[in-house]
């Protein structure tokens, strides 16, 4: 999506009318992360003694759930596997990840403009939450959002509707490029306050 559409959409005063939080999904909405994850996954791979993937595929698989994601590319679910190339994955993404992660330059004016008309802004990811705000306190945004929720947080992940749940108080728009645009859970309550509240 253009950054001018994204910032038109995401901020738009009709559409958000009835709307009292603002849910963000991370890698492909607020930033790139793809050059960390193929060195990370192919990290990964080599480490497990699975053949590496082409950057093009490890792309697709990018906000999945690591065990989704390494299923995905090379067919495994034994869970042997899965743990131990999870281990990999996490210990080379500790190492290059926050490095490897970029927030797209229209970003911080986005938030910015959401914050100032008095939206409550979160978090709804599979990246770890460290790992988010890590990024994001690089960037100088972390003290914008409410609520982050990470891949650790939640036995299931974006879009379930438990994450949603999890994540912040009454009516919300969750901004996903990546899933679905802008899907709008309008009408969900969401009564409890995420653990990840900052």
């Amino acid at each position: 999506m253009p950054a001018g559409a994204f910032r038109d959409r995401a901020t738009r005063r009709g559409s958000m009318d009835e709307v009292s939080a603002v849910l963000f999904d991370f890698d492909f909405t607020l930033a790139d992360s793809s050059a960390g994850a193929v060195e990370c996954i192919n990290y990964a791979l080599r480490r497990t003694g699975l053949p590496e993937v082409e950057p093009a595929r490890i792309h697709e698989t990018i906000g999945l759930s690591i065990a989704a994601a390494l299923e995905q590319l090379s067919g495994v679910s034994d869970p042997q596997i899965i743990s131990t190339y999870a281990r990999h994955f996490v210990e080379r993404a500790d190492q290059v990840m926050a490095d490897g992660t970029r927030i797209y330059a229209y970003v911080p004016e986005v938030l910015r403009e959401l914050r100032a008309r008095g939206y409550p802004l979160a978090i709804v990811s599979t990246k770890f939450r460290y790992r988010i705000q890590s990024i994001l306190r690089r960037e100088r945004l972390e003290e914008l959002f409410r609520a982050i929720v990470g891949g650790e947080d939640t036995p299931r992940h974006k879009p379930d509707q438990l994450v949603i749940e999890t994540t912040g108080p009454r009516a919300s728009v969750l901004v996903s490029v990546r899933l679905s645009r802008i899907w709008t859970s309008a009408k969900v309550r969401l009564d409890r306050t995420s653990r990840s509240s900052m």
